[in-house]
């Protein structure tokens, strides 16, 4: 059963509601919506794939708190958020007949059109849809984690989109790369999911439903990041100097 905690009054609802928040006119118009504008977004590096958004639905239905937990880009992570704040008011989550604050994560698909038919997303035509049990961010972390040990032969580094299902036990099946980058990182990108503990499954009111997903891994050049985290350091050392 969900929990519920106090934090400066709200109640903030832990769990899954006996009513998940949803955009007042539906999932399935919600989703049209987006694909109408991120359409319109400016997109010249060619960068697609989903922007996975983080909400808090609050009481009243208003959208606060937008966040991109795991994105493509600055400019279309950026715009992704920009979109989703410009949605109307949702229908809030319910507990016991009272609305709750809830947060929820949803992806942006910013795609190709040549290439549409070729990464198919989730219409969330339900009441609620699948997620990690801990959460995206926590999900995004243990993937990355897990794909910074795969032994990177060519030094090939980019995404693997994956697309499964979600089966009513909350499994993830039938895995499938859908764009990939060679067949080793395919396989590591599959071999990843596969070790993913069970999700929350979809919901169609009181009922689980098995659902479709699509989302990317990353595998990263250690370099990179290792340059990053010394910029980073950098920065935070001279602003300590300076103060």
């Amino acid at each position: 059963m969900a929990q519920e905690y106090q934090n400066d009054s709200i109640d903030i609802l832990v769990g899954i509601p006996e009513e998940m928040p949803k955009p007042k006119y539906g999932w399935k118009e919600f989703n049209i919506w987006l694909d109408e504008e991120s359409a319109k977004v400016a997109n010249p590096d060619s960068v697609f794939g989903p922007v996975f958004i983080e909400i808090l639905v609050d009481k009243e239905g208003n959208l606060t708190e937008i966040e991109a937990v795991k994105g493509l880009n600055a400019g279309l992570d950026s715009n992704a958020v920009e979109i989703v704040k410009r949605s109307p008011q949702w229908v809030p989550a319910f507990q016991r007949g009272t609305p709750v604050k809830h947060r929820l994560t949803f992806p942006v698909y910013f795609l190709d059109l040549s290439q549409q038919d070729e990464i198919e997303h989730v219409v969330f035509a339900m009441s609620s849809a699948p997620s990690p049990k801990e959460g995206y961010r926590e999900f995004y972390s243990w993937i990355e984690a897990e794909s910074a040990k795969v032994e990177n032969h060519d030094s090939v580094y980019g995404r693997v989109f994956v697309q499964f299902f979600v089966n009513k036990k909350g499994y993830l099946k039938e895995l499938k790369v859908v764009r990939g980058l060679n067949s080793e990182l395919d396989s590591n990108a599959i071999a990843i999911l596969g070790k993913s503990p069970p999700w929350l499954p979809g919901m169609q009111g009181e009922n689980p439903v098995k659902v479709r997903m699509t989302i990317p891994v990353d595998f990263k050049d250690p370099r990179s990041e290792s340059s990053e985290a010394s910029r980073k350091s950098n920065r935070h050392g001279n602003k300590k100097s300076r103060n």
